[in-house]
């Protein structure tokens, strides 16, 4: 997946009119296509063969991505395919797509989230003291156990309310996805700052939601550019409050 995220994002995608059909380009994306499709398959049907020894039992049945779309199709599956042995071989093909796309998007808004997290501690040092507090007070001084507590007590995560502040506000500075909603219709979007009221009707287009403005929007966000994590840790009603519905880094 690493590899096919630089084919189209690293160095070779700048501009050259050849990149696109290099041979050895083609062949390492239809390689890596290969191998994503063989493991994923095979973990599928290894989370379906679980859930049928679970004999369907809530109690028992995991969480995950893989877990939830095993239990949708074991939900909804025609009566024909109640006791096969392994997966309908359409519905692991749509699954797997589906798979790959949450784990690319999983993967690259995370790394892009450490990126800008990393980039405005670096630029903010009185934020990156209280933040290395924090985890000092959560983790103690020594950076090299912190792996193994987490594994072990992952509940210390929800500890840090400054920590989750931070992510909070660089995430409204800088949201790694956006949303595409289409319209319906019926439904209009209505320009509430024109004297005239315009509305603009949605049927039959696509509507792009630009999250970086929307959460940079002066008008809703008080110091709408500037980094303040403090915002995320004040109660309802205080000037920094955020406002409802405004923060949508993955809408």
């Amino acid at each position: 997946m690493r590899s096919t995220i630089e084919l189209e994002c690293g160095r070779e995608g700048e501009n050259n009119p050849l990149r696109r059909w290099n041979i050895h380009r083609l062949y390492r994306q239809w390689r890596n296509s290969q191998i994503m499709d063989h493991h994923i398959g095979l973990e599928l049907e290894k989370r379906y063969q679980e859930y049928l020894q679970q004999n369907q039992s809530t109690k028992t049945r995991g969480k995950s991505i893989m877990d939830i779309v095993i239990a949708e199709y074991m939900k909804n599956r025609p009566a024909s395919q109640t006791h096969t042995a392994t997966l309908d071989p359409e519905f692991k093909a749509w699954a797997i797509i589906q798979i790959r796309l949450f784990l690319f998007v999983g993967h690259d808004s995370t790394a892009v989230t450490i990126i800008y997290c990393l980039y405005l501690l670096s630029k903010y040092p009185d934020t990156l003291v209280k933040i290395r507090a924090e985890h000092e007070q959560i983790f103690g001084p020594k950076t090299t156990s912190v792996a193994t507590q987490i594994k072990e007590h992952p509940e210390k995560t929800n500890q840090m309310p400054y920590t989750t502040a931070v992510i909070k506000e660089a995430l409204r500075l800088f949201p790694p996805a956006n949303g595409l909603r289409f319209g319906r219709p019926g439904i209009s979007l209505t320009d509430t700052h024109s004297s005239d009221g315009r509305t603009f009707p949605v049927d039959d287009c696509a509507v792009w939601i630009v999250h970086t403005a929307i959460q940079r929007n002066p008008g809703y966000w008080p110091n709408a550019h500037k980094f303040v994590p403090d915002r995320w840790l004040v109660e309802p009603g205080h000037e920094l409050y955020p406002p409802t519905g405004g923060w949508r880094p993955f809408e």
